[in-house]
Order: C-alpha cells, then structure tokens, then sequence
C-alpha cells in the first residue's frame, strides 16, 4: 500500500512540474501583436486597436457547418405553429461566424426565466472592415425577408451602405441562455448574469463599452424584425481593461467562455457536447528571462472525453490540465514560457498548446499564441492572466 501510495505522489508530481522544450522561429510578425504592448490606457481609447487585438483570437467549433436552416420556440404546437408563420431564427449561410466589435450599449438580461429563455445580450458595433462587411451583406437578407419595411426606411440605415458616421446603426446583436445551475455563479467569476450587476460595475470589465468576441450562428431573428444576431453565441471573449485594476503594461487577463446554450430553443444549432478550439495571442520583450501564463478555469461542469477524441488534429504536443506548473525552455536561449494551472482536470477532454512561438529581430519580440481545445456538456469558462 505504501508503495502505491508512493507511486501516485510521484505521477502527480510529474503531471504537476514538469519541463518541455519549444522551438522558435526567426521571422517578421504580424504587426497586430505589438499592440499587446501598448499601454492599457491606449488599447481603452482606441477601438480600433482593441478589436484588432480582440480580433488575433480565433474560435471554432466542429460543427462550424450548420445543417438546418431555422430554429424556433419549443412551445409545444404553438411554437411549431408560429415557425410556420414565419416566426423563427432564420440562418444566413449556414455557417457559424466570429465576429468583433465594440459594444453599442451595457450587457442586458433577462428579469426573470421566461419558459426556459433568460438571455444575456449584447450589441456589437464592428469597426474593422471585414466584420463590417459580413453585418452588411446579412443586412441586405433582412432587406430581402423582412415584408414590413417601408420605402421610406429602405432609404436609411442600415439599409443602405454604412459610413463611418452611421455604422453606430450597424449593430449585430448577441444573445445566449446560460446554464440555469451556473449562473449566479458566472455572475460573481465571470460576467454579468443577474442585475443589477453590469459592465461598469463587474471587475472583469470595469467599462461601460467594451470590445469583445464572440462565435456562434449568424442568423436572423423574424421573431421580431428580422435583426442580424449571433445566436446562441457559443465563445464569447475580452480582454480586461477595468482602468481601476488594469494598468500594468506588462500584464493582460483574457477571459473566455465556451457554452451550450441553456434554453433549449436551438436543439440543431446548439446541441451537447460543444467541442471546439481557441487560442490566444501574446507578446513579450526579448530582454525579459520568462513569460508567464497562468490559467484559472472559473466556472465550468462535465466533459466529454469521447467527443474530444473526434477533434484528430488536435497536435500530439498539447498537454492534459493535470498539472499546476510546466515550463518551457526557449531553444538556443536561457528563456523560459512558464505555465502555471490552478483547477486540477482530471479529464482528458479540455487541453493546451503553445504554438507559433516567433522572434522577430527587428522589433526585439517574442510572439506566440496559446490554444485551448475541449468538449464541455454545459460550459467552461476560465481567465488567463499572462504577464512578463
């Protein structure tokens, strides 16, 4: 028994300090990647800049692909009956999108569970061009669908192209249900679920407009007007830029989402497992010994360790959350990546990778992006705090 006993401290400790090797190469970046650098100050005034750092994070799912084209209420034979009224979320292209933008308006949420629907919404304004073109063409559907616009307003937006001084009135609207048995817990770790807490007012945000990402079903919704919507949004991103506790230039705290969304309505579009990838960018001056990321996974439930294995491309490299600390040595260097865990999961079905690492000799910096990869039933969220 002791033995055994003596074997288990020893795999553990393995699992929890162990030491890699990474390879770099020596190349010119993508310049978007020294805007990590700027001053949180800067990246707060400008949203331009912001949603091009937002916009270096990609989101997927592996079912990217929609397969049906409507969803609608679940209410029996009533919600069937309105669908066929033309009442139902309608897809635009049958794909999934990301999409980046900067908030028209504080976060929103439901009052109060209404049937299985508590939705916490948020109005993007996308500022850079090709999310901009993506809001319009799903606008010129809306135009096409949408039988109870009159001429007078065909001829105002956003039904005519946008400007810069009207792309205010070009929002995309987001909405989800969050899992009911998690929300109050989201709405002390994570975001704003229940009021009167909202943007201002929630330490990952600390602002009243900020820029965020989100991924899911591009669609519209002719349960009402017909208005362009990513819905259920599926990854949700931001980085925190609370001017009352986010000021250090060489520190950035990411916090993410991956969700099935929680009412039901969107049995084909939203379905359990969610199995998808996301990784995050990041930047370090070559004069700094380490970076480092610390992962601290908030508020999460089940995973799905058969569904994880469909993902194949998954790199043989990416390491199980069953650790507390990992460093990886820079090669020809005495750098060091450091990654730190605090939520031991013992599920091979939610991983990482550090990948992409390069040098860029003309600016003196490293950059690299860290990728998440997992299959939840319900939700994961986490925040990542990465700092040199």
């Amino acid at each position: 028994m002791k033995k055994i006993f003596t074997l288990c401290i020893l795999f553990y400790s393995l699992c929890s300090f162990a030491q890699f090797k990474i390879n770099v190469k020596n190349t010119n970046i993508n310049n978007d990647y020294l805007y990590l650098l700027k001053s949180k100050e800067d990246i707060r005034n400008d949203s331009i800049i912001n949603e091009k750092i937002i916009d270096l994070v990609e989101a997927h799912t592996l079912d990217s692909i929609i397969t049906k084209k409507y969803q609608h209420h679940r209410l029996f034979l009533i919600g069937w009956a309105i669908h066929k009224l033309g009442y139902h979320w309608i897809s635009v292209d049958y794909r999934r999108h990301k999409v980046v933008g900067t908030m028209k308006r504080e976060f929103s949420m439901s009052g109060k569970e209404h049937y299985t629907e508590y939705d916490v919404n948020l109005d993007l304004i996308p500022h850079l061009q090709k999310y901009i073109d993506l809001d319009w063409n799903a606008y010129q559907y809306t135009k096409k669908l949408h039988r109870r616009i009159s001429k007078d307003e065909l001829q105002k937006p956003p039904f005519i192209p946008p400007t810069n001084e009207t792309i205010h009135q070009y929002r995309i609207h987001c909405e989800n249900t969050p899992d009911r048995a998690s929300r109050l817990a989201l709405n002390t770790l994570f975001y704003p679920t229940i009021r009167p807490t909202n943007n201002y007012n929630h330490p990952n945000i600390g602002e009243r407009l900020p820029t965020m990402g989100v991924y899911g079903p591009l669609c519209l919704d002719c349960n009402h007007h017909c208005g362009v919507e990513i819905h259920p949004y599926e990854w949700l991103w931001w980085m925190n830029l609370n001017p009352e506790t986010q000021n250090k230039t060489n520190e950035t705290q990411w916090l993410f989402e991956f969700t099935k969304d929680g009412s039901n309505r969107f049995t084909e579009w939203s379905t359990s497992p969610r199995v998808g990838s996301i990784s995050f960018p990041f930047a370090f001056p070559a004069d700094k010994d380490s970076f480092i990321i610390d992962i601290h996974p908030l508020v999460f439930k089940e995973f799905d360790e058969d569904a994880f294995r469909k993902m194949t491309w998954i790199p043989n490299h990416a390491k199980s959350m069953n650790f507390t600390y990992q460093d990886y040595k820079i090669e020809n260097t005495t750098k060091k990546i450091i990654v730190t865990n605090d939520k031991f999961i013992p599920q091979d079905a939610w991983k990482y990778w550090i990948d992409d690492l390069t040098y860029d000799a003309t600016n003196k910096v490293y950059t690299g992006n860290i990728h998440f990869a997992g299959a939840v039933k319900d939700l994961f969220t986490c925040s990542l705090i990465m700092r040199y």
